[in-house]
Order: structure tokens, then sequence, then C-alpha cells
């Protein structure tokens, strides 16, 4: 499993940089074939207040989750579903 971890992480990170890579070519080369293009004035200005319905989304996500939680809760509990057990630490070679 730890280099499964390690290999998602290294995708990650390569992913993001030569997305950030990427991104900043493709910018460069548009505004450098149509300098005349520019970004819509309701994209430079936006008019949607994107922080007045910030608390009822908070409360319906953290709803969700404790009903998604409740539900696993109540399914593990009427299905018999358990934990594995710990495996045991392997004992020391002997030494020669």
């Amino acid at each position: 499993m730890r280099g499964f971890a390690v290999t998602v992480i290294a995708g990650t990170v390569a992913m993001t940089i030569s997305n950030l890579i990427f991104a900043k070519w493709l910018m460069q080369w548009l505004s450098s074939r149509f300098p005349h293009l520019s970004a819509p004035q309701w994209f430079a200005e936006p008019r949607i207040n994107f922080l007045k319905p910030a608390a009822m989304i908070t409360g319906l996500s953290t709803l969700l989750a404790l009903g998604g939680i409740g539900y696993i809760a109540t399914q593990a509990s009427t299905t018999g579903w358990t934990l594995p057990p710990a495996r045991p630490s392997r004992p020391a070679l002997p030494t020669t």
C-alpha cells in the first residue's frame, strides 16, 4: 500500500506542475496570437454574490456527511460488519 500512495502523490504533483506550465504557456500563446482578445466584462466584474448562500451550503453539506456516517453505521451494525483484526507483528529473526 505504501508504494501505491507514493505513486498517487507523485502523479498528483506531476499533474499539478504540468497543468500550471501548460496553462501559462497556453495563455501566453493566445495573447501573442490574438492580441485584441480580452476577457468579457462580466468575467472581470462578477455580479454573483458567492458568500450569500455559503452558510446554507455548509449546513447542507454537514447534514449530508452526518447522514452518510449514520447510514454506514446502521448498515454495519445490521450486517455484522466489523473491522478486520490487526495483523500480528512478525517475531524477530534469530541471530546467529
